[in-house]
This record gives structure tokens, C-alpha cells and sequence, in this order.
């Protein structure tokens, strides 16, 4: 992703938004931002902004959510 650019993207929320996939890239939020929530779809749609090289800004206005996510090149993330 590049930085100033801002995409159409969506975040699957079947195991929480702490985690998602950029650019074949793993990325992750803070501690507790990204924790799961039982009311958000398994799907929100938004935009990906690149902040810069290591920071991306989720927001959706579907389900009024912005989250900050930065790389994560030795999470070793899984979701079923």
C-alpha cells in the first residue's frame, strides 16, 4: 500500500479486526482495539488509508469503526 493512498477495503471480523492482511503482509492493532465484537457483521467494508510505511487507518462509516493497524512480520496469527 502506498503512503498517502487511500483504497476500498474490508476487514473480516469472524476472529476480531486485531489482525488482517495488506499487501500479502500481516498487520495488527493495539492491545484491545482489536477485540471482537458480537453486533459488527462478519464483514465490514470501509477504506485503507497508508498513513505511512509501518501505520494503515481503517475506517467504515457501515459500522462507525477506525481502526489503527501497523506490521506485524513475526505474528504468527490463525483463525478458524
Amino acid at each position: 500500500m502506498d503512503v498517502g493512498a487511500t483504497v476500498p477495503f474490508s476487514v473480516w471480523t469472524h476472529c476480531g479486526v486485531r489482525y488482517t492482511t495488506i499487501d500479502r503482509v500481516t498487520w495488527q492493532t493495539r492491545d484491545g482495539q482489536g477485540s471482537n465484537h458480537p453486533e459488527r457483521p462478519e464483514m465490514i467494508d470501509g477504506t485503507l488509508n497508508g498513513v505511512s510505511e509501518d501505520r494503515a487507518v481503517f475506517t467504515s462509516e457501515e459500522t462507525q469503526v477506525k481502526v489503527v493497524y501497523r506490521p506485524a512480520l513475526d505474528a504468527k496469527y490463525y483463525c478458524q
